[in-house]
């Protein structure tokens, strides 16, 4: 299946840059424009000044973890979703997503069909 988001723009927070790569990798096959922040603190800051059609979110972040910098951003902008990337595959972290405000929870190792369907269901129903 082709996308073509080169329209949208993506906010990628993860502070581990292998998995920044891989994530990177699936991302230029949309062509959706995307930006790399490598803490809560940086990602909350780029948020007040920069529009995202879409975050993806890594939990175990230095400074703010990605619960926190989801709180953090959710009290300036409610409309952004937020995906929650991580390794963390317990049912407990997938409620705590969910009880920040997160919109949606995927877990590492990264499949590109995956990260192309959770961007389907949020990118396209704000088109």
């Amino acid at each position: 299946m082709k996308y073509n988001w080169q329209d949208k723009k993506v906010l990628i927070v993860e502070d581990n840059t292998s998995n920044y790569v891989l994530l990177k990798s699936i991302l230029l096959l949309t062509k959706i424009r995307y930006t790399w922040v490598e803490s809560g603190l940086t990602a909350i800051e780029i948020c007040k000044n920069e529009h995202f059609d879409l975050i993806f979110m890594d939990i175990q972040l230095p400074e703010f973890d990605g619960y926190e910098t989801t709180a953090a951003i959710r009290e300036f902008n409610k409309e952004v979703p937020i995906i929650v990337v991580t390794a963390y595959a317990f049912e407990s972290h997938k409620n705590k997503a969910y009880e920040y405000l997160c919109n949606d929870f995927i877990i590492k190792p990264l499949k590109s069909q995956e990260i192309h369907n959770v961007m389907a269901k949020y990118l396209e129903k704000n088109s």
